[in-house]
């Protein structure tokens, strides 16, 4: 999980160094164990990732992997974090800001492993294997928070990919199973709106289906994808809108691989789902 932190916050050329995501769980960082097949398979059956994904919170910094005043060659970034000390997480895919003006609570989603081969193991089913939610708490300097998981994929719901605010109080996310999951599982990617007051609980949006061209030739990957719900406008500050809600909000989502068909989620009540 990287952020940049530019020098010049506007100016995006003047260099920066990027930092990685550090757990620290027991009271130790949480850090990739090494190559080697035996400390791979340690570091999946780890007891502390049954930790990092039970909902628990856990205290947090940032390492640096980077910077562009002493290094300015070509670079590995997930090597260099690997080094660092940062801390693992199973294909960290999007993430998003509550839309609340602060800017210091931000949720991403990781995919997990698109096979069932894993997931269909409850033990690497605790550690994420099918993916989940991560709230990343920030304090005022953004430098030192907590995390916590507040949604475990399961079988019904995993592979999330892209997430955003449906309104303050709801995160709605994307899955992306690819098409030896949507094959062992016989069922295609939804979307699904997840109440932060109780995330235990989320609802489907949509329930994808298959278009022609996602078809031809076997292919099935018709993800959503690319959802972004917004009442503000494209200017700088002004992403999210009004930062205390999104009322009057306007949402979309594009149906990926197929036919690339971007639609208009709509209210209940209001005029039926479009697309462009």
């Amino acid at each position: 999980m990287f952020r940049f932190v530019p020098y010049d916050k506007s100016d995006l050329n003047g260099g920066g160094q990027l930092q990685a995501l550090r757990v620290y769980v027991d009271g130790t960082p949480l850090v990739f164990g090494g190559t080697s097949a035996q400390q791979a398979f340690d570091d999946v059956w780890s007891p502390k990732q049954v930790e990092l994904h039970s909902g628990a919170s856990f205290p947090t910094d940032w390492v640096t992997v980077h910077d562009t005043t002493t290094n300015t060659v070509d670079f590995d970034c997930n090597l260099a974090a690997r080094n660092a000390g940062a801390t693992p997480f199973k294909r960290p895919e999007n993430g998003v800001f509550k839309p609340d003006g602060s800017f210091k609570t931000f949720f991403f989603a990781t995919t997990g492993d698109t096979n069932n081969l894993s997931g269909s193991v409850p033990e690497l089913a605790q550690r994420g294997a099918w993916g989940g939610i991560f709230e990343l708490d920030l304090d005022n300097k953004q430098n030192l928070g907590t995390v916590r998981m507040i949604a475990l994929g399961d079988s019904a719901h995993n592979s999330f990919d892209n997430l955003t605010m449906g309104d303050s109080g709801t995160i709605l996310a994307t899955e992306d199973r690819g098409d030896t999951l949507h094959d062992q599982l016989n069922a295609l990617d939804s979307i699904w709106a997840y109440p932060l007051a109780n995330p235990a609980s989320p609802l489907r949006v949509v329930a994808q289906g298959r278009d022609a061209s996602a078809s031809d030739g076997g292919e099935e990957d018709n993800e959503p994808t690319g959802i972004y719900v917004s009442n503000g406008g494209h200017g700088r500050g002004n992403g999210y809108g009004k930062p205390e809600n999104l009322i009057g909000a306007r949402g979309f989502f594009t149906q990926q691989h197929g036919d690339n068909t971007i639609y208009e989620l709509s209210r209940a009540g209001g005029s039926a789902n479009r697309k462009r």
